[in-house]
């Protein structure tokens, strides 16, 4: 690791500020769309094992992921109220201290999402 991005990473782990406010705006939306996990189990046999199949590289790539943000946050002693993110933007490492976000929960069924597009349909 370069000198300066330890000492830009350890002087904004450094700050004892209060938890910053929950960010509700991204500076660059990914998109306007309502995403919502969907339970499979109604879906073809072929199609759940391609999702299974994508699901599995995921975990892969998200234990790779932590891995490397484990060992970086080692490095570090980030504030309870913060966290390390790293990425692959542009194809080059990046990292960011972000605060820690909620989990989310809840799957939706194919009868909740038919029930959804129908709602849209008819502009509810």
């Amino acid at each position: 690791m370069s000198a300066s991005l330890a000492s830009a990473l350890a002087a904004a782990a450094a700050k004892s500020a209060p938890a910053p406010e929950p960010v509700t705006k991204r500076a660059r939306p990914v998109d306007d769309l309502a995403w919502e996990t969907m339970d499979v189990a109604d879906l073809p046999a072929t199609m759940q094992e391609r999702i299974r199949t994508v699901l599995a590289i995921q975990e892969a790539e998200r234990n790779e992921r932590k891995a490397i943000g484990d060992e970086l946050a080692s490095l570090l002693d980030l504030p309870s109220h913060l966290t390390i993110r790293i990425g692959f933007k542009w194809g080059k490492f990046s990292v960011a201290i972000a605060p820690r976000e909620p989990t989310k929960s809840g799957a939706l069924t194919l009868a909740g999402l038919v029930a959804k597009v129908n709602a849209l349909a008819k502009g509810k």
